[in-house]
């Protein structure tokens, strides 16, 4: 009989250390998924914030051109650049929100935000637009000419782009008016807290999408 006892009192304390085991696992994963959500949230907003300081730049330029009727090559250098950074940062942020051990965390974390992705706007339109700009560096160089005059093609093009800048740039601000609107100093906070940067990416493709059936191609018209 107090074999059994004894048999009883260790499968008894077997359990309990089993199931404090498991508790101090989960615990520390628990701890590690959290600072693994931070720190990642802290990038994808790093990229948030580029994409909407790069848009902000590319809409003072695009508004100066468009009024002026003629871009420099200054101009298209600075306006390349920008694009091409915005492009980086949106690739970073969708192989973020694609990668599978990041859909799993935002179930962990009961934020299972889903987002319907239009292949063609998934980094493709920033694509083609760095290859417009690219070519009419190109164009100029060939020519050794300083500055475009917009007319025909080229300013449906600039156009359009000034038309996408405002765009999200006005998303931009209505989003953080409406869904930040707290000083400075807690904004990055929240937005981690909260994962917006899911959010801002499912913006920027609506925005886009208005877009993808224009054709941001170089056309050889430029004299």
């Amino acid at each position: 009989m107090k074999i059994k006892t004894n048999i009883k009192d260790n499968c008894f304390i077997i359990i309990v250390v089993i199931l404090m085991i498991s508790f101090t696992a989960n615990i520390y994963q628990a701890i590690l998924n959290e600072k693994y959500s931070y720190e990642l949230g802290k990038q994808n907003y790093s990229k948030i914030e580029e994409i909407r300081f790069r848009n902000e730049a590319i809409l003072s330029i695009l508004d100066s051109c468009v009024n002026a009727e003629s871009v420099n090559n200054v101009d298209l250098l600075t306006l390349y650049k920008n694009y091409s950074k915005i492009s980086e940062a949106e690739l970073s942020l969708w192989n973020n929100y694609l990668a599978d051990d990041n859909k799993t965390l935002r179930i962990f974390k009961n934020k299972n935000k889903n987002i319907v992705v239009n292949t063609k706007t998934k980094n493709e339109l920033y694509s083609q637009i760095e290859e417009l700009i690219y070519s009419y560096i190109q164009n100029d160089m060939t020519k050794k000419i300083d500055v475009i005059e917009l007319k025909d093609k080229i300013a449906e093009d600039f156009k359009a782009l000034k038309d996408m800048a405002s765009d999200l740039n006005n998303y931009f601000n209505n989003f953080y008016e409406e869904n930040c609107n707290v000083p400075e100093s807690k904004k990055e906070e929240k937005m981690i807290k909260e994962d917006y940067w899911v959010d801002i990416l499912q913006g920027i493709q609506e925005v886009n999408n208005k877009y993808v059936e224009y054709s941001f191609t170089y056309e050889n018209t430029v004299k």
